[in-house]
């Protein structure tokens, strides 16, 4: 396996929709007598660790949800009309219990958004001191849309 391969896979499996098998498959394509998938997985993996820092995080119960929108845009067909609809796929989390939650929205705009964070908390059956999001448009635009930190 050539090591400036690997560069360049571990760089595209951050990107969405990427797979160790769809990778494997063009390296097999360019290398016909090569690695197994196997094989090439574990190479994968080892480079990855060697190179991969990780920060071991405690959560405290009942103090963070973390929530986003999981990456494209997905679609579903009405059964009875056969109409295609998209939506958005909000997820939240409860870091300590990797409790999980999911909701399909028809956009992320604001009041969808407020209705899926509504929703998992219901699920929850609890609020948590703080609700946290990775710069979600939703939620940064602007400073007031009725989620406050609680104190």
């Amino acid at each position: 396996m050539h090591s400036w391969n690997i560069e360049h896979w571990t760089r595209e499996l951050r990107r969405v929709g990427v797979t160790r098998q769809l990778l494997w498959r063009e390296y097999r394509q360019a290398h016909p007598d090569g690695y197994g998938y196997s094989q090439f997985c574990e190479r994968l993996r080892r480079y990855v660790e060697r190179r991969d820092l990780t920060m071991a995080l405690s959560h405290v119960p009942g103090q963070m949800m973390y929530l986003d929108f999981a990456g494209k845009t997905l679609s579903w067909v009405d059964r009875h009309t056969g109409q295609l609809h998209s939506c958005e796929v909000l997820v939240a989390v409860l870091p300590h219990s990797h409790y999980t939650f999911a909701i399909a929205l028809p956009s992320q705009k604001v009041l969808d958004f407020i209705h899926g964070i509504n929703e998992a908390l219901l699920y929850f059956g609890g609020v948590p001191q703080a609700i946290l999001s990775d710069n979600l448009k939703s939620y940064v635009k602007r400073k007031v849309i009725g989620l406050v930190e609680a104190s």
